[in-house]
């Protein structure tokens, strides 16, 4: 007959539920953190652009087509000039990026009714691009900044995070302008005599240009950055509001041709840039917060006599309808 020592037992079974605890909370950290990393944003600096990319597989499933994220570009120089570059093969029929140097905030915006994400590969969205002499600045993506627009509901927060699980995010980088070239020859020690400046490239309202100047002595080369250029508008034409149409003026840049439209005045366009978007939606919803006030003949985009929430969802909607 088997005899069974109890309180050996007892204390098997206590060492079997503690290796079963552990096992749980084994498997529960790797699922939190199998989780957690589903969803990233990149930052891959080079040189004077540091590319944006995202990876959200679960917004590739459910076709996600709009939406927002905001970038933290401190700069060195009050005369560094910030741009965003969006990807060539971005899905988006609306892409719009928006630097405020004040904040050094640059709040980049994608809508369309295709699919953004892809279940296969990453989304690159584009670059982030410095220009200007000497010029350099740190790049970051500002966290909890991502948002959705799904079915018409704007979803950010902890709202996206309860839909789509954390986000990971990158460290800053850093992008800078190339300002000259070192040369090593012998390493002597003199006060550099530079020739004139020659430009190698010339400076264009699309590019910025390049200038170089040699030392006599060493041939050490010092590179120079040359600003691009603003567009040279030359007006058009113009169109006065009719009650129907908006008013608008039509211009075209003397250099590179490239045409501009600058409306009087848009249904929905509150911040007045001749489009609607997103944007537009979210002053709606802050002033609504704050209970500012706000230009009802502009921002009541359902013409009920008020500006409310209801505008804002109605803008979204017609946004992802696009």
């Amino acid at each position: 007959m088997l005899f069974i020592d109890k309180p050996a037992a007892l204390k098997f079974k206590k060492t079997l539920s503690a290796i079963a605890v552990i096992l749980c909370c084994m498997i529960a950290m790797t699922i939190t953190a199998s989780a957690a990393a589903n969803n990233k944003t990149e930052l891959k600096a080079s040189g004077s652009e540091a590319q944006l990319i995202l990876d959200f597989p679960q917004a590739a499933a459910e076709e996600i087509a709009s939406m927002q994220i905001s970038l933290s570009v401190t700069t060195n120089s009050k005369s560094a000039e910030i741009e965003f570059i969006p990807d060539s093969n971005l899905a988006a029929k609306i892409t719009e990026s928006r630097y405020h140097s004040d904040t050094g905030i640059l709040n980049i915006y994608l809508a369309g009714t295709e699919a953004l994400f892809s279940e296969s590969s990453p989304l690159t969205v584009g670059k982030v691009k410095i220009s200007g002499n000497s010029v350099s600045a740190a790049v970051e993506i500002v966290k909890d900044s991502v948002k959705f627009v799904r079915g018409g509901e704007l979803i950010e927060g902890e709202n996206l995070t309860a839909a789509y699980g954390d986000i990971a995010y990158p460290d800053s980088v850093t992008i800078t302008t190339k300002t000259s070239r070192p040369v090593t020859s012998g390493g002597s020690s003199h006060t550099h005599s530079y020739g004139d400046w020659k430009v190698t490239v010339d400076a264009t309202c699309l590019k910025e240009g390049e200038r170089i100047r040699t030392c006599r002595i060493c041939g050490r080369e010092d590179i120079e950055t040359i600003p691009q250029l603003d567009h040279n508008y030359l007006l058009l034409g113009s169109h006065e509001a009719d009650g129907t149409t908006a008013g608008y003026a039509d211009y075209i840049c003397v250099y590179c041709a490239e045409t501009k439209r600058e409306f009087d005045f848009i249904l929905g366009d509150v911040d007045r840039n001749g489009r609607v978007n997103s944007l537009d939606a979210a002053a709606i919803l802050k002033a609504t917060v704050n209970k500012t006030d706000m230009d009802l003949n502009v921002a009541d985009y359902n013409k009920d006599g008020t500006v409310n929430a209801l505008d804002a969802a109605a803008i979204l909607k017609w946004v992802v309808s696009l």
